[in-house]
């Protein structure tokens, strides 16, 4: 979807578990490997064209710096959490941004 922002991830593999997607995922597409904590609530959202299921954990990184290593998109950008609300994200990431600022803050965000 052009125009959108979206947080890194992708497809489950068959046999995989979502924090064992995110971990490939992030070192597959930004290269680095991460040490994951809490598993937020899954959100469902429908688009008009799929519906998708998104899988968020809280983690930290553990090793690497990001960098655009196996990405098909327009632009790239690591950015600090203050910088998030010049960016047009996709309408379930920003449900998910949401749930992090929410725990940031130290609420439960849903």
């Amino acid at each position: 979807m052009g125009d959108y922002w979206e947080l890194p991830g992708g497809k489950i593999e068959p046999g995989e578990t979502a924090a064992d997607c995110v971990i490939r995922e992030l070192l597959e597409e930004l290269g680095i490997q991460v040490s994951l904590g809490e598993q937020l609530a899954p959100i469902v959202h429908t688009y008009d064209h799929a519906t998708v299921r998104l899988h968020t954990c809280i983690g930290t990184l553990a090793q690497g710096s990001p960098r655009a290593t196996n990405l098909e998109v327009a632009e790239h950008r690591w950015v600090s959490p203050d910088e998030l609300p010049g960016f047009t994200f996709l309408p379930a990431n920003e449900v998910i941004l949401g749930m992090i600022a929410a725990r940031m803050r130290g609420g439960n965000g849903g």
